[in-house]
């Protein structure tokens, strides 16, 4: 994608790493017990992985975790391979592709603010639930749905479909829709997010964001 391509250079920074480990770490015990208990190896789909900030680190808190990245940006999977070879990170795979294979099979897949970004969200969705195993598990992080979510983001990034994010509401009809089961919409905490304003003065800003949850049954 031309518009990440761009500006992937932003994202290669100690504040965003850091970020990185505090979503993984966060979105750590929401994964289902039952995946990790029922599985000898757990394959897990990184949905628009960027630079592998949170891919990487979510990687170490089980060492059951076999991640596939993959993102349309070929600029960030540029980065986030290179930081596998130069970290000699194990069981992580990067890939340049904007949709799953058909082929590769997950237990869990998730996305951490990825779905303000996508004009087809219903068809999204849709590559997610047939890249499941059954019983898996689909796990969303995005912004809440705000005034302030609109406003610092509207004219700063032009890639945005939704920059207001999104409410627990419509977080829920979108997995359902998708016929995602027994979803679940819950505070995921607040994230700072670094901006430089007109003045080029650096500003930390405090977002809240949600996790959404639902399993492939069928």
């Amino acid at each position: 994608m031309a518009a990440f391509d761009k500006k992937a250079d932003k994202f290669i920074n100690k504040e965003y790493a850091e970020q990185g480990k505090t979503v993984a770490t966060r979105l750590f015990p929401f994964i289902n017990e039952e995946i990790l208990k029922n599985n000898e190896k757990v394959n897990i789909l990184d949905m628009g992985c960027g630079v592998g900030a949170v891919t990487i680190p979510l990687s170490l808190l089980n060492p059951k975790f076999i991640i596939d990245g993959i993102d349309p940006s070929i600029k960030m999977i540029e980065y986030f391979e290179k930081r596998v070879k130069e970290e000699k990170v194990e069981r992580v795979f990067p890939t340049f592709q904007a949709e799953p294979k058909p082929e590769n099979k997950y237990n869990i897949a998730y996305t951490t603010n990825v779905l303000r970004y996508i004009q087809d969200i219903s068809g999204f969705l849709k590559q997610i639930y047939d890249s499941l195993v059954k019983d898996g598990q689909i796990l969303i992080v995005d912004y809440e749905k705000s005034e302030k979510t609109e406003i610092f983001h509207t004219k700063r990034d032009s890639a945005l479909f939704y920059p207001t994010g999104f409410s627990k509401e419509e977080l829920q009809k979108l997995l359902i829709d998708a016929n995602f089961k027994d979803v679940k919409v819950l505070d995921f905490g607040i994230i700072e997010k670094r901006f430089t304003d007109k003045d080029n003065k650096v500003l930390n800003i405090p977002f809240d964001f949600l996790v959404a949850t639902g399993f492939k049954h069928d």
